[in-house]
């Protein structure tokens, strides 16, 4: 007698929780900043960029999965070192940003 194991069933995947995106937005977690440019200068010694920022708004990836260029930016607080409490931003970019 053969006897089948689904492995999907005995060790489901969770992935790493608290890690990346959620898969949908989370309503209270305003935590997000998007930016995205319009156009870059064509002069190279000119840095500025001209875009669009929305500052304090809920993300998830399926909301930014097909974002062709930009950053989003997640603020969070750490508070796992002696010091106290620390603010962090950890910065996203997409492949085509770099």
């Amino acid at each position: 007698m053969v006897r089948r194991q689904w492995p999907h069933r005995l060790h489901p995947s969770k992935g790493l929780p608290g890690v990346g995106f959620p898969r949908k937005a989370v309503k209270g977690d305003t935590s997000y900043t998007l930016r995205t440019p319009d156009r870059q200068s064509a002069h190279p010694d000119d840095d500025a960029q001209t875009g669009s920022t929305q500052a304090g708004i809920s993300l998830g990836w399926e909301d930014i999965r097909d974002l062709p260029e930009g950053t989003v930016t997640r603020r969070i607080t750490d508070d796992t070192l002696p010091g106290g409490p620390t603010d962090l931003d950890i910065t996203y970019h997409t492949l085509r940003s770099q």
